[in-house]
Formats: structure tokens, C-alpha cells, sequence
């Protein structure tokens, strides 16, 4: 099965990003800092999330999803070398924190000539959010193999139209999905 890994499993990750690879016919593989929850996500390999539309209220099954550990940066490169597409929904903070880990995945990827273009689906609250990614991602790749990786890489800039409600900590206590 092709995957899409999305870095970030809080509430746009998942409440949204999570339910479209998934509806896509994708495996969603979450790159998430959070130990507890990559475990929750891998021990149920699945989770639920509530949609509210002009239809009402309903239940939305969302799975074939597991989890890797932000800090393993040999998997989370390995997953980004065979993604079919990526997403970060992390914080316009933590973007920096990602790039390095999606540098490395790329330059993992492109060693093959036979492998195909990666686009990254960039969810964040940032004007001109692709320009400043390729910037931070090309700081962590060697010069050398910048231009032959820029050319391969697409970065779209993406608006999330979904709202997803806080969840308290109550709430979260009792299902961490």
C-alpha cells in the first residue's frame, strides 16, 4: 500500500490530513514528537473522529495509520524516501525542526534515478509557507545535490477549511485519539 507520511498527529494531522490520505486509499504514517500518542497511534492502528456537516453529526473511521518518533530520524527518513506524498501541519514554529528530518528523507530518496517526484502538502499559517520550506530544507542537503533534489520536490501551499474543535484534557484522558 502507497503512504503518505504527515508530520504532525495533533488536531489538523489527524482530524483532517489523517481522514483524506485515508480516504485516498493511502496508509498515513504520522511523524509525531509526542511519545505516548505514536504509541496509541500504533497500538490501534486506527481512530475515530466526528465529522458535523449539513448531513449532522456522524462517526468517521479513519485507518491503516502507524506512528514513527520524531527523534528517529533514520525511520522518519526512510518513510519520507518511499512516500508516495507528504503534509506538515506542525506549528509555523516547529517547521524548522522538520525540515532537517525531510532533507534527509529526501536525499535518501533521490539516491535512486528511478525515483519519482515527492510533493509536500504544507499546512501552515504562513504567507509564502513553500518558499520559506524549500529555504529551510535546502539548508540541511548538500550543495551539490540541491538543485538536482529542488527539481523534484514540489511544495504546495495549502488553506485548511476544517474546523476542529479543542479537545480538553478530560476528554483527551479518556481516548488520546
Amino acid at each position: 500500500m502507497a503512504t503518505a507520511v504527515q508530520f504532525g498527529a495533533g488536531n489538523i494531522g489527524r482530524g483532517f490530513l489523517g481522514e483524506l490520505f485515508y480516504r485516498s486509499g493511502l496508509e498515513t504514517v504520522f511523524i509525531e514528537i509526542n511519545e505516548e500518542l505514536v504509541q496509541v497511534l500504533n497500538q490501534a492502528g486506527r481512530y475515530e473522529i466526528e465529522i458535523r456537516d449539513d448531513a449532522g453529526n456522524y462517526p468517521a473511521l479513519v485507518e491503516n495509520v502507524r506512528a514513527v518518533l520524531a527523534t528517529n530520524e533514520n525511520a522518519v527518513a526512510e518513510e519520507a524516501a518511499r512516500a508516495k506524498i507528504a503534509a506538515t501541519a506542525v506549528g509555523v514554529a516547529a517547521l524548522s525542526q522538520v525540515a532537517p528530518l525531510i532533507a534527509k528523507g529526501l536525499i535518501r530518496r533521490f539516491a535512486s534515478p528511478e525515483a519519482k517526484a515527492l510533493n509536500i502538502i504544507i499546512c501552515e499559517n504562513l504567507l509564502h509557507s513553500a518558499d520559506y520550506m524549500r529555504k529551510e530544507i535546502s539548508k540541511h542537503m548538500p550543495e551539490k545535490l540541491r538543485s538536482h533534489i529542488n527539481k523534484r520536490l514540489g511544495l504546495s501551499e495549502a488553506v485548511v477549511s476544517r474546523m476542529v474543535p479543542l479537545v480538553t484534557e478530560e476528554e483527551r484522558r479518556q481516548n488520546p485519539l
